[in-house]
């Protein structure tokens, strides 16, 4: 489950940081429950009114309710952590293909290292990608782990095609719980607050800087 804060921009309005995170899941219907109770919750409580968890329309005490409850759940995450600063200008003006290595790239080589051969592996992201992206995307994710698998892992046993679901983030829970994580993180770096960070830490198993 994969998500984003930030932006590719580079003029004077952009952001400093992109930050990318992924959960990864096994048990997707238990947590999603418990995602979706959690929402119900705020709302018996008057404390959040939206139709989906998001950080940022969250305020300070909301956000760190979430953070501790998700703390609790059995999930591991990473986040990607670029500074967009230290791009090569070469990569400036192709959004596209910066997206695609930046998020593909760093997860698919987190991944498949932790899974068996024929384990299927199903990518959930937010749907904001263009339809076009989204096939270019889908392709990039699996022409990737192809490469990976067979010449970085040495792999000679097939590899499953991976299913990329492209989803509204108010019908996916886990998205959310995304969503979150990764505002926690952009908190840290682009504004230099880590008391959000600093609650959800110890779920984040994989922290990536590319350059």
């Amino acid at each position: 489950f994969i998500d984003e804060s930030g932006d590719l921009g580079f003029g004077n309005k952009a952001t400093n940081y992109f930050i990318t995170s992924f959960v990864l899941i096994r048990d997707k219907a238990g947590i999603s429950a418990k995602i979706r109770k959690l929402l119900k919750r705020l709302h018996r409580m008057r404390r959040y009114s939206g139709g989906e968890l998001r950080f940022s329309n969250s305020n300070e005490q909301v956000r760190k309710y979430c953070l501790r409850e998700f703390c609790s759940y059995d999930f591991e995450s990473g986040v990607i952590i670029v500074d967009k600063r230290k791009t090569a200008p070469r990569l400036r003006s192709k959004q596209n293909i910066l997206y695609n290595y930046l998020i593909v790239h760093n997860v698919i080589k987190t991944v498949l290292p932790l899974i068996a051969p024929k384990e299927e592996i199903v990518i959930y992201i937010d749907k904001s990608l263009s339809e076009k992206n989204r096939e270019e995307f889908n392709k990039y994710v699996n022409n990737k782990a192809l490469w990976i698998w067979h010449n970085e892992l040495e792999n000679r046993e097939n590899l499953k095609p991976i299913d990329c679901i492209h989803e509204d983030s108010q019908k996916e829970p886990l998205l959310q719980l995304a969503d979150f994580i990764c505002g926690a993180v952009f908190q840290k770096y682009e504004r230099n607050n880590t008391m959000f960070y600093n609650i959800i830490k110890s779920k984040i198993a994989y922290e990536i800087v590319p350059w």
